[in-house]
């Protein structure tokens, strides 16, 4: 992903991303309420976009990207594309604390944001982003339909949190937990294993904030336990929580490159131990960036197209690349 030009640079104008020159075209939306009113009506999200008069990664985004034909047949049949201007524009960029362009929201009617798209990305992942976001919105709705129901909660707990609204998806993997108390439904005990995965491999957490994540994290698996003693068919997964923890709980007494060369050593170990772990393109993308601050180019290159071999069409791969 490219991050582009300060939203300063917000177009004044409404433009179609595509003119007369044989490209697909996506059907604009040229303000909010405007969208707001289809997305009501027809149950869809809004993908908002923000660009820039002097940003060439809008153009390259606009005329690549948002040009190609299955990007706008998304964009029109899946959601109400949305392009704002001058002071709604701007509103609207401060709202949602769009700091750079290209950038594209995806939103609620109601103006909840369910993901963002920072920057330029290509049509793989565009495609695989705005998958994403569709899901997102459709758990959103399930839930609006059936608020009482655990499982919809962890379902759409598990979509924000693949769309990176961590927060919500905290809030998610809660409700459920309290919903199902007595785990009848198998639901708590599926929001215990969200929740401690949430806090130990995603939600990001300040220096001063790691070791009470780490405290969050052994809790959770505490609480885990006692519905599923033995973690049955989840032992891999549990074993590389305790040690993200573990790695959590010294972190302020390391320094970075301290804290670099202990993830290289454990998690090299657990890919060892666990070549088929469902977190292993996460890992190696880690391992990557702890190389890199231990000097060692070569060796973060050689993850780096690990990830692009071995786990293709994930987010991984595209940042790898």
């Amino acid at each position: 992903m490219r991050f582009a030009l300060p939203v300063f640079f917000v177009a004044i104008a409404a433009l179609l991303v595509a003119q007369d020159d044989g490209k697909a075209k996506i059907e604009w939306k040229a303000s909010w309420k405007a969208a707001q009113e289809v997305a009501k009506k027809e149950k869809r999200l809004v993908a908002v976009y923000f660009s820039g008069s002097r940003c060439p990664w809008c153009r390259r985004f606009e005329h690549g990207t948002l040009s190609d034909g299955e990007v706008a047949g998304i964009m029109n049949e899946t959601f109400v594309p949305c392009r704002p201007s001058g002071e709604e524009a701007r509103g609207m960029a401060k709202k949602y604390h769009v700091r750079g362009v290209p950038h594209t929201l995806f939103l609620t009617a109601a103006g909840e944001e369910v993901m963002r798209i920072r920057g330029y990305v290509d049509v793989p992942l565009f495609k695989l982003m705005a998958a994403r976001a569709e899901k997102a919105g459709a758990a959103l709705t399930a839930v609006a339909e059936a608020p009482e129901d655990a499982s919809k909660r962890v379902a759409l707990g598990e979509a924000m949190r693949v769309a990176r609204q961590y927060e919500r998806a905290e809030k998610e993997f809660k409700k459920a937990a309290e919903l199902d108390a007595d785990n009848e439904k198998g639901a708590k005990a599926r929001a215990l294993f969200d929740l401690a995965e949430l806090y130990a491999l995603f939600m990001p957490a300040k220096d001063a904030e790691v070791k009470e994540r780490a405290e969050k994290v052994l809790e959770t698996l505490k609480e885990l336990e006692k519905l599923d003693p033995k973690f049955l068919g989840l032992e891999a997964e549990v074993s590389l929580m305790r040690l993200m923890a573990g790695l959590m709980a010294k972190m302020e007494e390391k320094d970075p490159k301290e804290r670099a060369g202990e993830l290289r050593k454990e998690l090299g170990a657990y890919l060892e131990k666990y070549p088929k772990t469902r977190y292993g393109a996460l890992l190696k993308l880690h391992l990557a960036q702890a190389n890199y601050t231990l000097g060692d180019q070569d060796k973060a290159i050689e993850w780096l197209e690990r990830i692009v071999k071995e786990h293709p069409g994930t987010e991984e791969a595209y940042i790898s690349k």
